[in-house]
C-alpha cells in the first residue's frame, strides 16, 4: 500500500493513497475514492480539501475522536495566525542604546577589544558590523567615542573596585615594577608598571595588574621612582601590606625601594642574563658567535643562497627549517640561533662552497658551539622555571645551588678529560659562568627572606643549602619568630665530600641530588621540650614532599604546624622575578603600536589593566 513519505496533515488518519492511482485517496471508513486534485507532476500539486469535505460530511463522529491538537476545532487544518501591526513594528525597531540587551552586547564588544587588544575603531569595520548584524539584527552599532569615553572607563572603574576588594584578602603583598619607554607614543614616552602578588587564606596564588601609568618626573632618579610608588600604594590602600618589591638590578631602582622603606628583591631572570652576558664576551666564544651570525645573516638576505640551502636540506635529509637570526640583547635568542645552526650543520657545510659567504666555522668552532649549547640548555631551563607565573622565591636557592653543582661537574669533567675531548675555550666559558653565579648570587644564603622562603617550602626545607651555617640559621630564625625569643640551635651536621661523578638531565635532577645527599648526611634530631621549637624540629625532620607537588597545596591542607603555616603564607607569596611587569610592557607595546600612536596614556593604562584583570575576575564585575 502506497503511503506518503511524510504526512503533514491529520487527514491521513482517515485516508490512504490508492495503490494504482496516486491522484486518489481511499476513505478508511467507507472505501470511497476521493480525488486529491488535478493530476500533478509532483506531490506538491495535490490538496486535501476534498478529503476534509468528505470526512466532515459522512464521518463527523470519527473526526471528533482525533487526538487533540492534530486538527483544528472545526475538524480542518489549524489556521495560521496573522501577525498584528504592533508585532510587525516591534520586529523592525532597533534596540535603544540604554536597552539592557543592547548594553550587554556593547559590553561584550568592549571586553573583546580589551582581551584581544583590538582597536576602538573595530566598531567601524565593515566585517565586524556585518557579523554583529547577522547575530543580532536589532542591535545598533555604537560609535568609537562611545566605547572609548563611556564604556571602557565605566568597565575600568568597576573592575578596579573588584580588584581592590580582592586585594583585601591578601595579608602579605609583593610588588613587581619596571620602567618602560614607548617608541610608538606621540605624547607620553615613559611608563612605570606595577603588579601585585600574594596568597589568600586558602593558599591560592593571586596576582593582579595594578597600573601602567605615565612616569612623573624629569628623570628616572631614585627619588622620582620612590615618589611614584608611594603614591600608587596610597591610591590602592596597600601601603601597610607591601612586604617587598621585585625589580631589575638597576642601582636607581634599588635606592628607590630603600627610600620607600620596604625590602628590595633583585629579579633572578635579569641576574642570570647578566651572568651570561659576561660569558659571551669571552674572546673565543664571541668570535664563534660572530661567525655564526654572519652565516645566518647571509642565508637570510640572499635569495639564491636560501634556494641552495633548501636543495641541500632535501638532498641530505635535513629538516627544512629556516635559520634563526638572534637579537643581541636577548641571550635566549642566541641559544635558539646556535641550536638551529647545529641542526642544519650538514646542509650549511654542503651549501657554503656554492654561495658567496666568506665566513666559515672550523671543526673546533662547531665542537665549541655544541658544548656551549649543551650548557646554555641548563640556563634556558632555569630561566623558564623563573619566568613561570607560579614561580616562588623559595626556588631561588635550590635553583642556583643546582646550577652551581652542574657547572662544577662540567669543570671537573673538562679537567680530567683527554686532550682530544678537552677544550680550553669551553673550560674558560664554564669558569666565567661559575664565577658569575658565585658573584651575583653570593647574597642568597645570607638574606633572611630567601632562607625562610626555601625552608618553608616542603620540597626543599633545609636540604638544598650550600652552607651548613645556613641550615642552622634557618632553624634559629624560625624558632625565634614563632616563640618571640632568640634560641641557640646546636650544629647538627658537618661538611662532607660531595659526589663528583654524577651526570644531570636538568636543573631539577641536580636539585634532587642535593636533597638526597643532605638526607644521607642528616642525623636524627633530639626532641625539644618547647612545643614551638618541637614544631620546627618536627617539620624539618620529616621527609620532603616530591618536587612536582605544589607547596601551596601542602600548606593549605596542613594543620600540624599552625605557626609555621602562618609564616608560609607570607614567605611563599614572593615572586622571584619581575617578569610579570615586563610582560605587562609587552602587552602595552602590542596595544600602543605605530597604528595607535595617539592613544592617550590614560586609555593605555585602562586597556592594559582590563586585558590582564578581566580573566582574573572571570568577567564578573
Amino acid at each position: 500500500m502506497a503511503t506518503p513519505l511524510k504526512h503533514r496533515s491529520s487527514i491521513w488518519n482517515h485516508f490512504q493513497i490508492k495503490r494504482d492511482d496516486v491522484t486518489k485517496a481511499t476513505c478508511l471508513y467507507c472505501n470511497v475514492s476521493v480525488s486529491r486534485g488535478s493530476k500533478a507532476v509532483s506531490s506538491k500539486g495535490f490538496t486535501t480539501s476534498n478529503m476534509w469535505t468528505h470526512v466532515k460530511r459522512y464521518h463527523e463522529k470519527e473526526l471528533e475522536k482525533d487526538t487533540p491538537g492534530t486538527s483544528s476545532a472545526d475538524g480542518g487544518p489549524p489556521p495560521k495566525k496573522q501577525a498584528t501591526l504592533e508585532h510587525i513594528l516591534e520586529k523592525s525597531v532597533m534596540y535603544d542604546t540604554d536597552d539592557p540587551r543592547a548594553k550587554a552586547i556593547t559590553q561584550t564588544i568592549a571586553e573583546q577589544m580589551c582581551v584581544d587588544m583590538e582597536p576602538f575603531d573595530l566598531v567601524n569595520k565593515l566585517g565586524f558590523q556585518r557579523t554583529i548584524k547577522q547575530f543580532c539584527p536589532k542591535y545598533k552599532m555604537v560609535s568609537r567615542p562611545h566605547i572609548s569615553e563611556n564604556v571602557i572607563p565605566d568597565m575600568y572603574c568597576r573592575v578596579r573596585t573588584k580588584i581592590m576588594e580582592l586585594l583585601h584578602e591578601l595579608p602579605h603583598i609583593t610588588i613587581t615594577t619596571d620602567l618602560w619607554t614607548s617608541d610608538a607614543s606621540s605624547s607620553v614616552n615613559d611608563f612605570i608598571s606595577v603588579t601585585a602578588h600574594g596568597l589568600d587564606k586558602n593558599f591560592e596564588l593571586k596576582n593582579y595588574c595594578l597600573e601602567v601609568f605615565p612616569f612623573e618626573g624629569e628623570n628616572h632618579s631614585a627619588e622620582n621612582i620612590a615618589q611614584n610608588l608611594r603614591q600608587l600604594f596610597q591610591d590602592w590602600h596597600i601601603s601597610e601590606r607591601v612586604r617587598a618589591v621585585v625589580t631589575d638590578n638597576a642601582p636607581n631602582m634599588g635606592l628607590a625601594i630603600t627610600l620607600v622603606g620596604v625590602q628590595r628583591i633583585r629579579c633572578m631572570a635579569h641576574s642570570l642574563q647578566l651572568v651570561l652576558k659576561d660569558a659571551f664576551f669571552e674572546e673565543k666564544i664571541n668570535a664563534m658567535i660572530t661567525k655564526a651570525r654572519s652565516i645566518i645573516g647571509h642565508f637570510g638576505h640572499s635569495t639564491s643562497g636560501r634556494k641552495i640551502l633548501t636543495e641541500m636540506q632535501k638532498s641530505h635529509n635535513v629538516p627544512c627549517h629556516v635559520l634563526i637570526q638572534d637579537v643581541v640583547t636577548r641571550w635566549d635568542s642566541t641559544l635558539h640561533a646556535l641550536r638551529r645552526l647545529l641542526e642544519q650543520r650538514v646542509a650549511i657545510q654542503a651549501s657554503l662552497p656554492h654561495v658567496k659567504c666568506r665566513t666559515e666555522l672550523s671543526t673546533e668552532e662547531w665542537l665549541l658551539m655544541e658544548q656551549v649549547v649543551s650548557t646554555l640548555n641548563y640556563f634556558e631551563e632555569a630561566t623558564k622555571s623563573i619566568s613561570e607565573e607560579s614561580a616562588c622565591l623559595s626556588d631561588a636557592i635550590p635553583l642556583i645551588n643546582s646550577m652551581r653543582k652542574i657547572l662544577k661537574q662540567i669543570k671537573n669533567n673538562q679537567e680530567t678529560a683527554d686532550d682530544s675531548y678537552s677544550s680550553p675555550e669551553y673550560y674558560n666559558f664554564v669558569e666565567i659562568l661559575l664565577a658569575g653565579i658565585n658573584d651575583r648570587f653570593d647574597y642568597l644564603e645570607s638574606e633572611e627572606t630567601f632562607i625562610l622562603s626555601t625552608t618553608l617550602d616542603p620540597r626543599y626545607k633545609l636540604r638544598t643549602f650550600f652552607l651548613q651555617s645556613t641550615s642552622i640559621e634557618a632553624k634559629r630564625i624560625l624558632i625565634s619568630l614563632i616563640t618571640n625569643r632568640d634560641t641557640h640551635v646546636p650544629v647538627e651536621r658537618v661538611e662532607s665530600q660531595k659526589k663528583q661523578d654524577e651526570t644531570f638531565s636538568g636543573i631539577w635532577s641536580a636539585c634532587d641530588s642535593l636533597i638526597k645527599e643532605a638526607e644521607e648526611e642528616e642525623p636524627l634530631s633530639n626532641m625539644s621540650s618547647h612545643p614551638e621549637q618541637e614544631e620546627v624540629e618536627s617539620y624539618t625532620r620529616c621527609p620532603n614532599i616530591p618536587m612536582k607537588q605544589d607547596p601551596k597545596n601542602y600548606w593549605s591542607n596542613e594543620d600540624k604546624y599552625p605557626k609555621l603555616k602562618m609564616l608560609a603564607q607570607k614567605y611563599l607569596s614572593y615572586p622571584m622575578s619581575s617578569v610579570a611587569s615586563e610582560r605587562l610592557f609587552s602587552t602595552a607595546g602590542l596595544i600602543q603600536n605605530d597604528l595607535r600612536n595617539r592613544l592617550s596614556a590614560s586609555n593605555l593604562n585602562k586597556l592594559c589593566f582590563l586585558n590582564k584583570n578581566l580573566p582574573k575576575v572571570n568577567f564578573d564585575y
